[in-house]
């Protein structure tokens, strides 16, 4: 189960770290995007003919840092899941204890029925939707 996780980060790593990688695959998917030319290709063999790839993307800074702090969150939210049961009595105590600080504002909105559920989830969708909308503009 570790191996295929490893090898899927280090592909998603290369495909933004390598240069010249992203626009191979650009091309790559353009061409196969392109029905005709690609059943000409496989099925008459040969080479398609070139089709002009879309204009280049480059990601910004704050995206390599989004993603960077979206990692390094990943992976401590993994560590304590995995091995938060060797952790200190007194740290395991202090974690808790900040753990409830911020849920204790919620367990008090919530009282455990049914609509509470479906309230939530729909508060839920709509801010995760709100932020595609704010990011995708």
């Amino acid at each position: 189960m570790f191996v295929p996780a490893v090898l899927l980060a280090l592909a998603a790593l290369a495909v933004g770290l390598v240069p010249g990688m992203v626009e191979a695959f650009e091309g790559a998917a353009v061409q196969f995007a392109n029905g005709s030319s690609y059943a000409a290709a496989v099925l008459h063999g040969g080479n398609a003919p070139p089709i002009e790839a879309g204009p280049a993307y480059s990601a910004p800074a704050s995206a390599y840092l989004y993603s960077a702090l979206t990692l390094v969150g990943a992976l401590a939210v993994a560590a304590v899941m995995l091995f938060g049961y060797r952790t200190p009595r007194a740290a395991s105590r202090r974690l808790s204890a900040v753990a409830a600080r911020a849920v204790a504002p919620l367990r008090a909105v919530h009282s455990g029925h049914i609509g509470d559920y479906v309230a939530w989830l729909v508060v839920g969708v709509a801010l995760l939707g709100g932020s595609f909308a704010i990011a995708l503009q």
